[in-house]
């Protein structure tokens, strides 16, 4: 496990200088070694995002559905994905949280979903293994 993540955020103010809006350590919490690491870092609902304002999209770090709720928008978290034998995922757990699944998808694995969004993954550390609906060209 990472730990906990290191999270800034900066912003404009009215003469147009940069500053620091918000400076936090994610997640905020205890970190279950069950669940590992998810801290939300970024979430967009449209794929040219304004930068007008300082509306926190995950201020506290959490982002509870899968993909984002606007087809077209981005997330970007840091997520433990721990083994099968440490945490199991069901299909039930992806749907509630917004990812599309079925039962070809489930039956591959629990995890298996798509979504119509820009999702990105980053393997900071070890190794992951990833199934695709078709063979890769």
């Amino acid at each position: 496990m990472p730990g906990k993540v290191r999270r800034i955020v900066t912003a404009v103010n009215d003469q147009g200088r940069s500053y620091i809006l918000s400076d936090t350590e994610l997640p905020t919490g205890d970190i279950d070694p069950v669940h590992g690491v998810r801290a939300g870092l970024w979430l967009t609902d449209r794929a040219r995002p304004s930068n007008a304002g300082t509306a926190d999209p995950a201020p506290d770090g959490v982002i509870t559905q899968t993909p984002p709720q606007h087809p077209g928008g981005t997330v970007i978290r840091v997520a433990d994905v721990l083994p099968d034998s440490v945490r199991k995922v069901d299909a039930a757990e992806m749907q509630r949280r917004g990812a599309q699944t079925d039962p070809e998808r489930s039956a591959r694995h629990p995890n298996f979903h798509r979504t119509d969004t820009i999702d990105y993954a980053i393997c900071l550390e070890g190794r992951s293994t990833r199934s695709w609906t078709k063979a890769r060209r």
